[in-house]
């Protein structure tokens, strides 16, 4: 497991599972730490900027892993084909698309 931080910004990896489960485990874990961390008057968010001033944002991300090596390429494709509308529902936020710029990332769809 690999995770990143620095004050005020946390980094949480969650064990794969099936897509279902996973998102599942996912919300369970955002309402488990706002609900917890509320009970010392601390705020959670998945912002990717929840300070304006500063340059660097991070956001929330998934990484997907493919078992089936035969499908792979297909999905892959699907992914890359589909991925305007994956971004308008998974970037929801005008301070999402502020990434998607060189070195940030998100120039490039391959």
């Amino acid at each position: 497991m690999q995770t990143e931080g620095r004050r005020g910004k946390y980094e949480l990896s969650l064990s794969p599972g099936a897509p279902l489960d996973a998102v599942d485990k996912l919300i369970l874990v955002h309402d488990t730490l706002k609900r917890e961390l509320e009970k010392h008057d601390l705020v959670v968010t998945m912002a990717p900027r929840p300070v304006a001033q500063r340059r660097q944002a991070t956001g929330q991300h998934t990484h997907i892993s493919i078992s089936n090596t035969e499908l792979s390429s297909n999905f892959l494709a699907g992914i890359l084909g589909q991925f305007p509308g994956i971004c308008a529902v998974c970037m929801p936020f005008d301070i999402s698309y502020e990434r998607v710029r060189p070195y940030l990332g998100g120039e490039i769809v391959a």
